[in-house]
This record gives C-alpha cells, sequence and structure tokens, in this order.
C-alpha cells in the first residue's frame, strides 16, 4: 500500500466537511462522557455534577483532540501519533485546570499524580491515534475492529497507569480505561464513515494544487 499524500490546500466545500466532522466528534465525545458516567453509576459511585465535570470532561477534550489529529495529519499514523502526543497532555490538563481551577498543580503529591497520568495519557492516546490512522485505512477494518483496538490499548496503558495511581474504584478505572478508549475509537469510525458517505453523495471536490 502506497503512502497517503498530503493535501496541499483545502477547498472551501472540504473546510466545510472538516469543520461539521469535528463537531460530530464533539458531539458524540460527550455522549461518550455521559455513558462513562452511567458505568460509574451502575458500578454503585455517587455521581454530583462536580464529578460530572471532573470525570467526563477530559475523555471529551482529550477524543476531540484525537479526532482533529485524525482530520488534520491525511492519514499518516507516524503524524497522528505525534500529534496526539502532544495534544494530549495539554487537553488533559487543561480539562483539569477547568475543573479545578489552578490549584491542582500545586498541591504537592496530587500534582506529581496529575502530571504523571497527563504524560502517560499521553503516550496511551499517541498508540492508539496511530493505530486508529492507520486501521482507517484497512478495507477490512470494521466497527468491531476499532472497538477491539480501543479495548485493547485501554487494558494495556490501564493496567500500566494502574501500576503507578491507584484506581478509585474499579467502576472508574472500567469507564475510563475500557469504555472510553473503545468508545473513541468508535467514534473515529463513525465520523470516517459518515465523510465517505458525504462525500460521496456531493462527489469529488477540487483541490486547488497551488
Amino acid at each position: 500500500m502506497t503512502a497517503p499524500t498530503a493535501k496541499p490546500r483545502l477547498s472551501a466545500p472540504e473546510a466545510q466537511r472538516l469543520r461539521v466532522n469535528l463537531l460530530r466528534v464533539a458531539g458524540l465525545a460527550v455522549v461518550l462522557g455521559l455513558v462513562m458516567e452511567g458505568v460509574r453509576i451502575i458500578g454503585g459511585e455517587t455521581v454530583a455534577l462536580s464529578s460530572l465535570i471532573d470525570h467526563g470532561l477530559w475523555p471529551v477534550m482529550v477524543c476531540v483532540a484525537v479526532g482533529i489529529g485524525q482530520a488534520l495529519v491525511g492519514g499518516w499514523p507516524a503524524r497522528a501519533g505525534a500529534f496526539s502526543l502532544v495534544a494530549t497532555p495539554f487537553a488533559f490538563l487543561l480539562a483539569k485546570v477547568l475543573q479545578k481551577g489552578m490549584q491542582v498543580l500545586s498541591d504537592g503529591p496530587a500534582s506529581g499524580d496529575l502530571l504523571l497520568e497527563a504524560g502517560l495519557r499521553a503516550v496511551e492516546y499517541a498508540v492508539l491515534a496511530a493505530a486508529l490512522a492507520w486501521l482507517v485505512r484497512q478495507h477490512w477494518a470494521g466497527v468491531l475492529a476499532h472497538i477491539g483496538l480501543g479495548v485493547l490499548v485501554g487494558v494495556i496503558f490501564g493496567a500500566i497507569i494502574a501500576a503507578f495511581i491507584t484506581p478509585d474504584d474499579l467502576g472508574g478505572w472500567i469507564a475510563e480505561e475500557l469504555v472510553f478508549p473503545a468508545g473513541c475509537a468508535l467514534i473515529i469510525f463513525v465520523s470516517e464513515v459518515l465523510v465517505g458517505v458525504l462525500n460521496a453523495d456531493t462527489g469529488p471536490s477540487v483541490i486547488d494544487p497551488t
């Protein structure tokens, strides 16, 4: 298989489709965040508004960052991974800062755990983004392959993160390490399928080669 070629410039219709696709990814990521909270409730955890923001905001922002990377890198796995490696810790820490305020970065041991988790999440979603960028180009890769990839990455990195940072509870671990990566992979798959359908309906767009 030949390497994907980079597009020098997006036409106006392509730019519009890109914006719509990213909004779609953001909306689905919000739904995924609510599903994660549902898993926590089933596990017996009491969920308040502050808990919903704390546990739900960072997955939404990280998944959106992965979606932006997928949309911008033109199908290159290495570039998708590199983008997520940089974007994920920023998205993760920004979500935590928005939820708890700047104080979380100066709370001693808690701050160290937060930065450690941000770094581990960066590696985790760099791997997931690179794998998704490769998988989305495989004609055999359907919804189950994407979900399976998310679960596999979640199990591996969930175990690694748990070795450094003890999970609060089993329900939270399942939500963050199984439901979220699998759901994020599913969101990317759905968005790619919808983009392909819309492109087929509207016909090929013209890209300015200059």
